[in-house]
């Protein structure tokens, strides 16, 4: 759910007079709580009498609020609180402005605010609203039934958020493809064990089947740092990938195949999970050739807490639904990487409300709340004392995001990363890419 409110307003008619004028606004407020609003005058081209004052009032089920105020002739960007009121249940509220010149009218912007949202500063023109047709399409990929789910088509439709130029369908072919040759490979009426082996043999394996170009591990960007080496599409290109586009493709192929494939996590890390036909899970490491491996090597690598274990954080089998939710994870860290933080948090409430146990995208949402605070007070201010009063609320309302969500993973069992789990990792790819060398 959008971690603010913006209300639409409908313009419900004007004055005829020439001078002293009356607008209304009407607005439907569809959650109690307490709401501010908000107007922005626009005076170019607008003659304003000397010692001109405008009525603002605020209509409510409950009562209506005015307030007279001179208006000064400033042509402001920035919207200004003029009143407050509380809401206690659904409804359509007015707000009317009078005593000014129709012309100026005309040019004037009024919002309601959902208060505990953010401060006004260049966010609350509905055409900048954080509505993103991304977490539109997610949402629809989520509400399907999870047995008409096509991982596949989910993967790739969230890489054209970040890479426009990708051809959805013709990818969907080339899987189909690949799809095809796998089960030519494995004869007619293959058992699952013998179809599991044949999707390693395709995929990691040198042969006429692929080039001679097996699939491989990407040991020049082995922790996916640049975005695109993510992306199925460059992955299904280059046959190099990494712990996002690798066990994807996998888990696309392997259920295509009847396998009873799905991803798992572990702290910066997808792997994969394999029940087979007498219903055991084993786990399975796209990263090196598919092949079994123990829960104990992964909490060695990869240092996980106890608690993350007990609360069904890491290495537990995801549903389908959990799957793309997880898929999603690439879209936040683009946006982040562009520097636009509240479609992050708007992304990372769809996907926790799909995957609430997503620590990554927990920090990542609490990280975006600082950067935020940053953004608009921590750069500008030399300490908070500075920050004008009115955009204090609005100040708090970010930091205290940026410590609940980290709180909330913390709870789940989250530590953060330590510099020698970093080294220890590198080390691993150097000695790897020296044995491929030599």
């Amino acid at each position: 759910m959008p971690y603010h409110r913006l209300v639409a307003f409908i313009t419900l008619g004007l004055s005829v007079s020439t001078h002293a004028a009356t607008r209304t606004w009407e607005f439907d407020l569809k959650t109690p709580g307490t709401y501010e609003v908000h107007v922005q005058h626009k005076i170019k081209g607008t003659a304003v009498p000397r010692a001109a004052e405008a009525t603002y009032s605020f209509q409510t089920r409950e009562k209506t609020l005015t307030r007279d105020l001179p208006f000064y002739p400033q042509d402001d960007e920035h919207p200004v609180i003029v009143l407050i009121a509380d809401i206690t249940s659904p409804q359509k509220t007015k707000v009317v402005i009078a005593g000014l010149p129709q012309p100026l009218l005309q040019q004037t912007r009024v919002y309601v605010i959902d208060a505990n949202s953010r401060y006004p500063y260049e966010w609350f023109d509905p055409g900048k609203s954080v509505d993103l047709q991304a977490a539109k399409q997610l949402r629809h990929l989520l509400r399907q039934p999870e047995q008409a789910i096509d991982l596949a088509r989910a993967k790739l439709t969230i890489d054209k958020q970040i890479d426009p130029r990708i051809n959805i369908e013709a990818n969907l072919k080339a899987i189909d493809t690949i799809v095809a040759e796998i089960n030519a490979m494995a004869g007619f009426n293959a058992s699952n064990r013998v179809k599991l082996r044949t999707l390693r043999h395709y995929l990691f394996e040198s042969g006429a089947w692929n080039d001679y170009r097996p699939y491989q591990y990407d040991l020049d960007d082995p922790l996916g740092t640049r975005i695109s080496n993510k992306l199925l599409p460059t992955y299904l290109a280059s046959k190099k990938g990494n712990c996002v586009s690798m066990p994807f493709l996998f888990i696309i192929l392997a259920q295509r195949l009847g396998l009873d494939v799905t991803a798992a996590t572990a702290p910066l890390h997808i792997l994969l999970k394999y029940r087979d036909e007498t219903g055991v899970w084993y786990n399975l490491e796209a990263t090196s050739g598919g092949y079994p491996t123990r829960d104990v090597w992964y909490r060695q690598q990869m240092p996980m807490t106890d608690q993350t274990i007990a609360n069904g954080v890491y290495l537990q089998p995801l549903t389908k639904k959990e799957t793309v939710a997880l898929m999603a994870e690439t879209l936040t860290e683009h946006y982040v990487e562009r520097k636009e933080f509240e479609k992050v948090i708007t992304l990372s409430d769809l996907i926790l409300e799909y995957y609430p146990k997503d620590i990554t995208v927990m920090i990542r949402k609490s990280n975006a709340y600082y950067d935020l605070s940053s953004k608009y007070y921590l750069t500008k201010y030399r300490s908070p004392d500075e920050i004008p009063d009115r955009a204090k609320g609005h100040y708090q309302y970010l930091l205290q995001n940026n410590r609940l969500w980290s709180a909330k993973a913390e709870a789940l069992g989250w530590r953060e990363w330590r510099r020698e789990d970093d080294e220890k990792y590198m080390q691993s790819v150097k000695e790897a890419k020296s044995k491929t060398v030599n």
